[in-house]
């Protein structure tokens, strides 16, 4: 379901499916499926994917290693193969016939491993009255249980998953229900796999409750999940943010450093300037309008009229010099 998959991508028990679906496969896991890749390879994909197959059921404990329950690990294990080969098969007319060619190709495969005693105790469920949309539709089911809770929470920070979450909660109802009559009521085990243990979800009635959440709320940047992987990637994030900050900061500082070099003769050349006209302008003051202005005025008036009575008086005593200079030449000329 296409809501489903919007509200779940973020939830770390829903993102184990990631790691089933890597091709980090080997030869030895691709040997498994040489005697069927005759089947498998008239579709698109098939052939890669058994080789997944082998690999996960082989390493099935390692891959899943956060999830500790090998019931659950079996579980998301065989609704991920059924999932797999459904999205394989949409892409072709084909007939159940033809589906049910390919089911036992993996169903051979996983025979062959348990045979080697590798196969980690999961059995590959397969029932020729088990179409895939059943198989898709418990995969559904099974995930919103799983991821019950987180739900709960990331519907409750993001108002477009809680518009998505009111078709998504209708359609895991109805399935729900479908389920407890096959499963539960009428215990129809050729129907549902009695190795995973279908009926412990019988009795989970919460599953009808719906949660509350706001259409309106503001969806939140990020998203802090019960489990810790969300919150281990944003901190990874954070800190690549900081180094960037930082490297970049320190790359600003050494190109502006021949810039601030050049600049300093003009900002000291600036600073004796300001210094002087400072100077200046608290003199101006301090003339004007203090009594150091008025001390100032009175001691250089006064100074100045002492020089002029001491020009008056050099004056007069040449005036006098000349008078006494002629009186003596008229004396010295009457004696002569």
């Amino acid at each position: 379901m296409e809501n489903a998959e919007s509200i779940l991508e973020k939830l770390t028990k829903y993102k184990l499916y990631d790691k089933l679906d890597k091709n980090d496969y080997n030869t030895s896991d691709c040997e498994y499926c040489r005697l069927v890749n005759s089947i498998l390879t008239k579709h698109k994909g098939a052939s890669e994917l058994c080789c997944r197959f082998a690999k996960n059921l082989i390493r099935l404990p390692t891959i899943l290693n956060k999830e500790s329950n090998s019931n659950e690990r079996c579980r998301y294990f065989n609704f991920w193969i059924n999932y797999s080969i459904s999205k394989i098969i949409s892409t072709y007319d084909t007939g159940t016939y033809n589906i049910n060619q390919i089911l036992t190709r993996f169903l051979q495969v996983h025979n062959l491993i348990k045979s080697q005693n590798k196969h980690n105790n999961c059995e590959f469920e397969y029932n020729r009255e088990n179409d895939l949309k059943l198989w898709n539709e418990w995969k559904d089911l099974y995930d919103y249980i799983r991821n019950y809770d987180g739900i709960k929470d990331i519907i409750n920070s993001d108002g477009n998953l809680c518009k998505l979450y009111s078709d998504y909660f209708t359609y895991i109802t109805n399935v729900y229900q479908e389920y407890k009559n096959k499963c539960c009521y009428n215990n129809v085990y050729s129907l549902c796999p009695y190795s995973l243990n279908f009926k412990e979800w019988c009795n989970m009635d919460k599953i009808y409750t719906k949660f509350p959440c706001s259409e309106n709320k503001a969806t939140v940047a990020t998203f802090q999940e019960h489990n810790t992987d969300l919150s281990m990637k944003g901190t990874h994030e954070d800190v690549m943010l900081h180094s960037t900050s930082a490297s970049t900061l320190e790359h600003n500082n050494l190109a502006s450093g021949d810039a601030t070099t050049n600049n300093t003769d003009i900002y000291s050349k600036l600073g004796i300037s300001l210094s002087f006209f400072g100077l200046l302008s608290t003199f101006l003051y301090l003339y004007n309008f203090t009594s150091f202005g008025t001390w100032i005025r009175s001691n250089i008036l006064k100074k100045k009229i002492n020089v002029n009575l001491d020009d008056d008086r050099q004056n007069g005593m040449a005036h006098e010099l000349n008078n006494d200079d002629e009186k003596l030449y008229n004396v010295a000329y009457n004696i002569i």
